[in-house]
């Protein structure tokens, strides 16, 4: 039941992050019409919500910052780069319209994350 809970409070809080991060991103690409903008200003601003959220409210960790951001930041950049890849791929490839590639894309990066997050 504990993992479960961890589990559900990242998610409530992957969610929330999911709709700043949308948001954003749909403001900056309409805007631009450029994939790394939306991905790039999106991520600076969901960034900073998501970071402290899921460090004190889903993992409830005491660490300090100095040693969870760097790691924090690593993942988030690898995260970040992996689904503006596998976005230019989707709508490239299989002609899908970015804002769903972007669902698409961040879905499947959700698992992973919450699996490095919580070990790391």
């Amino acid at each position: 039941m504990r993992i479960y809970f961890v589990l559900m409070r990242f998610s409530l809080v992957a969610v929330l992050s999911a709709v700043v991060d949308y948001i954003v991103f749909v403001g900056m690409y309409l805007l631009f019409s450029n994939i790394l903008y939306g991905m790039v200003a999106s991520r600076a601003v969901s960034i900073s919500f998501n970071y402290l959220v899921v460090k004190r409210m889903a993992f409830h960790s005491e660490q300090p910052h100095l040693r969870t951001l760097p790691k924090y930041l690593l993942l988030a950049l690898i995260s970040g780069t992996c689904a503006y890849f596998v976005i230019q791929g989707l709508v490239r490839d299989f002609h899908l319209n970015v804002i769903i590639a972007k669902m698409i894309a961040e879905s499947i990066i959700f698992i992973v994350n919450f699996m490095v997050q919580r070990d790391f």
